[in-house]
């Protein structure tokens, strides 16, 4: 069974992925096989989510379209989960992530019910003419565009972590229009709350050791009005 997301931009960690529009969202698709044959597919959408978020949900509602199909214990094939997201892959085999955890915890309760040992979680590069590749990026993508919602009115933790970084930045911008020195001017910089190592500098600190004094410390200036 193939799982894959699709989100508008690509992925939550990307610093691009901080800029998406509100209102957009993300999607995921998946497709079982046995052999060559298709045995099902399916997609949906997630509102206030991120791409981590669908694929976690593509993972679990694969799977459990997938265990339906063979209700029988002594019929029971192995199932391998091909997934190309390593934090979520990370998440299915040991300690469920913050975000979706209900998807994982769901996940992991439907593995041990038809057989831990049968459910198998493996990575697959992402575009590399996998059986079923396109046939689920399509799906995801159909699912982004209009699939049926599955966490309507819940916002993911992801989500809510990137809003509170975009917060944090939007009002750092603020204060820094209000209050930037004058002499900063000459600099141009541009604003941002992560390290400016234009201002990195070395300061000699002597400290008393053995009878001689030594001592070199690096300082680095993590914004610019810590030098204020």
């Amino acid at each position: 069974m193939i799982a894959k997301q699709m989100g508008l931009p690509a992925h939550a960690e990307d610093p691009d992925a901080e800029e998406r529009p509100e209102g957009e969202c993300v999607g995921f698709g998946y497709v079982s096989f046995q052999g060559q044959t298709e045995l099902g597919r399916g997609c949906g959408q997630l509102e206030q989510a991120e791409v981590f978020d669908a694929e976690a949900e593509g993972a679990r509602h694969g799977v459990k379209a997938t265990v339906a199909l063979f209700p029988e214990a002594q019929a029971r094939p192995r199932i391998t989960i091909c997934l190309d997201n390593t934090s979520v892959i990370r998440g299915l085999r040991g300690t469920p992530a913050a975000s979706s955890q209900a998807a994982f915890l769901d996940f992991r309760a439907i593995r041990k019910g038809y057989g831990p040992s049968l459910v198998n979680v493996r990575w697959v590069p992402g575009h590399k003419g996998i059986t079923g590749n396109e046939i689920v990026d399509e799906l995801a993508k159909a699912g982004a565009q209009g699939g049926e919602v599955v966490n309507e009115g819940l916002a993911t933790l992801a989500h809510s972590r990137r809003l509170a970084k975009r917060a944090a930045r939007t009002d750092f911008k603020a204060w820094w229009a209000v209050n930037k020195p004058e002499s900063y001017a000459e600099y141009r910089l541009g604003v941002s709350i992560k390290p400016n190592f234009i201002f990195s500098f070395v300061l000699q600190v002597p400290s008393y050791t053995g009878g001689s004094l030594t001592g070199r410390f690096d300082y680095t200036c993590w914004a610019a009005s810590t030098l204020l």
